[in-house]
């Protein structure tokens, strides 16, 4: 008689912490639990709020719910927004500089703060403030390039009012969210160039790409969302407290993006995790 055999239990695998599985609810558990991580684009927002209002915008939710977004979508909602509210060409570069250093300090204080905390340090908002200053430059000319190469360009192809519902502006806004968020966290990480910079986030879409492409077309898929659910339901004026609520749901959506982004950063692609693959630890 042949033996029964009773099958061997399979181990269940636990993710890695670079896995969507670990690193996403690591991303909004830090978020949610840290006052630096959640005030900071919460605080944007109301700035950047406030200045759309004083250029003219009545609360349209397509100007609102996505001010506080990834690269390249922040660059595109400011070329729009002043280019719908504002005329004359002295005042519209005044207003596009002053938005491009926005979003350079806020966008680049965010990724610092999140850097700080996947690296397990408590994030320290002076500290984060003191790296922007002395990475300024890296930033502003990896902004510079978001709204350049971006939003001036894809205004072109559909104003803000209608241009997200085009198929190519959609596309062009995709392409830059795989690149310019990744590579503005690599500059706030480890003190890189702009161009250094730029071509570290092209590892993103190299080494464990189906990670980074998850991250990426996720948030920018929830901050989309958030501005379709907020422009449901006719072209009236929306209610402004719907309208604000889902305005700073993408600000929290964007935190914790970014968060992901930085996590898989400090494990997979910078400086420290490059010189981990080189010299492993003796087992």
């Amino acid at each position: 008689m042949q033996e029964s055999r009773t099958p061997a239990r399979r181990r269940i695998r636990r993710p890695q912490p670079h896995e969507i599985g670990s690193v996403v609810p690591w991303g909004i558990l830090s978020v949610a639990g840290d006052p630096s991580l959640l005030l900071v684009p919460f605080i944007e927002l109301a700035g950047l709020l406030l200045a759309v209002l004083a250029l003219g915008s009545s609360g349209q939710p397509e100007v609102v719910v996505p001010l506080v977004s990834i690269p390249p979508v922040d660059a595109y909602q400011d070329v729009g927004a002043i280019d719908l509210f504002v005329s004359g060409s002295v005042r519209t570069w005044i207003l596009r500089l002053s938005f491009l250093a926005v979003r350079t300090l806020a966008f680049g204080a965010l990724a610092c703060l999140a850097v700080q905390r996947a690296r397990g340090a408590v994030p320290d908002l002076r500290a984060a403030v003191a790296t922007v200053r002395a990475r300024i430059r890296a930033l502003g000319a990896i902004e510079l390039v978001s709204f350049a190469a971006f939003g001036s360009v894809l205004i072109l192809r559909g104003p803000l009012t209608q241009g997200r519902s085009d198929p190519s502006v959609r596309a062009g806004l995709l392409v830059g969210a795989l690149f310019l968020p990744t590579a503005l966290i690599a500059a706030a990480a480890d003190g890189l160039g702009a161009g250094r910079a730029l071509r570290r986030s092209f590892l993103w879409v190299v080494r464990r790409p189906l990670g980074h492409l998850a991250v990426s077309l996720g948030a920018f898929a929830a901050t989309g969302a958030l501005e379709r659910l907020a422009v449901a339901g006719g072209h009236g004026r929306a209610p402004a407290l719907p309208t604000t609520l889902l305005a700073f749901a993408t600000a929290f959506a964007t935190a914790v993006a970014v968060a992901v982004l930085a996590r898989r950063y400090e494990l997979l692609y910078s400086d420290a995790a490059i010189a981990r693959r080189r010299h492993p630890p003796p087992a």
